[in-house]
């Protein structure tokens, strides 16, 4: 995402769900800056159990994530059903490793 934002990450406002444990965090917050650099203003975790727009993200990644998935757990029912939604999804061939 970093890579291909094309500027539209400008005074961005990160928010994830903030279950994970503090190690986690510190190096997320690390990744972030190196890779966005200023894009992103601020970052914040969140308790998905009290936010519905994390909840709401987690199950929209989730639907996602199925109908690409490469096993017989592959369902593009959800992602359909979100398709009227979706403004923008970038699909990328993960087969290929970089400098191959």
């Amino acid at each position: 995402m970093f890579n291909h934002h094309f500027g539209s990450l400008k005074g961005a406002k990160v928010r994830v769900d903030g279950r994970s444990g503090r190690e986690f965090r510190q190096k997320f917050q690390t990744y972030v800056r190196k890779q966005a650099g200023s894009a992103v203003v601020n970052i914040r975790f969140l308790d998905s159990k009290s936010n519905s727009l994390i909840q709401l993200a987690d199950m929209v990644a989730g639907a996602v994530h199925r109908a690409y998935r490469d096993d017989d757990k592959n369902d593009p029912r959800y992602l359909e059903l979100l398709r009227p939604r979706i403004e923008d999804l970038w699909e990328f061939d993960t087969t290929k490793r970089p400098g191959t």
